[in-house]
C-alpha cells in the first residue's frame, strides 16, 4: 500500500542509511524525488526468492526478515533487518532473481525505489556505485561467515553466535548486563542458528543455568558476554 510521505520526509530516512549518508543536498532531494513510501503488515511479503529484481528497499520503521529454505524445507533466517536498512540491491543491479525472501517482522514502512529510476541515478552519481560495492563485500563476508558456523559449529557455539550478532545490532546497556532490543520467539532464534527450535531451547536454557544470559518477556539479557565469546571460539569439532 503506498503511503503519502513529504520529500523532507524522505530526505531524512536516506541520509540515516549508510550508503546515503555521505550524499550531499542535491543528490539526496534526487534520490528522495524516485522514492516512494510503501506499508506492509506483518507477515506480509516485500518479495520471494526467485521473484524479478525490480524494486530496491529502506525500512524506515518497523523490522524484517531475510529467510531462505533449507533442507526438508525448513525455514532458516540469514538476518534481521531493522530501521534505516536497505535490502534488494543485487538483484536490481545485475538483473537477476531475488536470492532469498523478504517477509516483514512486524507492521513496516519502507521507502522502495524502482530497478531503472536507480540505474539512471547511479549513473548520473557513480560514487553511489562504488559505495554499494563496498556494501556488497562487506555483506558477502557475512554470509561466509555464516555458512561457516552453520557447517561446523556446535549447537552451543552456534546459539551463542547468533546472541553476539545480535548484540552488535541491538545491545542496549543496562545496569544489570547488555539487553536485546528486539522480541524474538524461540522458533525465530532457532532459525538464526539454523537448528531445531527443541535443540535451540536447551542451549538457551544451558545458557541461563550457566549465569550468561537471563529471558525478559521476548526480549534477552547478556549477563555474561565473555562467556558467550569463549563458547563460540571454542575448538570446532
Amino acid at each position: 500500500m503506498i503511503m503519502k510521505i513529504t520529500e523532507a520526509e524522505k530526505i531524512k530516512v536516506l541520509r540515516s542509511v549508510p550508503i546515503f549518508s555521505q550524499f550531499d543536498e542535491e543528490e539526496l532531494v534526487n534520490l528522495a524525488e524516485i522514492t516512494k513510501s510503501s506499508f506492509y503488515k506483518k507477515g506480509e511479503l516485500f518479495f520471494t526468492k526467485d521473484d524479478v529484481g525490480a524494486y530496491l528497499f529502506v525500512i524506515q520503521k518497523g523490522l524484517a526478515r531475510v529467510i531462505v529454505e533449507g533442507e526438508d524445507a525448513k525455514e532458516v533466517t540469514l538476518s534481521i533487518l531493522q530501521e534505516n536498512s536497505f535490502f534488494g540491491e543485487m538483484s536490481i543491479l545485475d538483473g537477476k532473481l531475488r536470492s532469498a525472501t523478504v517477509i516483514a517482522q512486524e507492521d513496516c514502512v519502507a521507502l522502495v525505489i524502482a530497478r531503472d529510476n536507480f540505474l539512471k541515478f547511479i549513473k548520473q552519481y557513480p560514487s553511489v556505485g562504488i559505495k554499494i560495492l563496498d556494501i556488497l563485500c562487506q555483506r558477502l563476508r557475512k554470509t561466509d561467515q555464516q555458512v561457516e558456523t552453520l557447517a561446523f559449529f556446535r549447537a552451543e557455539q552456534k546459539v551463542a553466535d547468533v546472541l553476539l550478532k545480535l548484540r552488535d545490532e541491538y545491545g542496549e546497556k543496562q545496569e544489570e548486563g547488555l539487553l536485546l532490543d528486539i522480541k524474538l520467539t524461540h522458533q525465530e532464534i532457532a532459525s538464526l542458528a539454523g537448528m531445531a527450535r527443541e535443540t535451540s531451547n536447551r542451549v538457551l536454557l544451558r545458557f541461563i543455568k550457566k549465569g550468561w544470559i537471563k529471558r525478559i518477556d521476548k526480549k534477552i539479557m547478556l549477563l555474561d558476554q565473555v562467556a558467550l565469546y569463549k563458547e563460540v571460539h571454542k575448538q570446532k569439532n
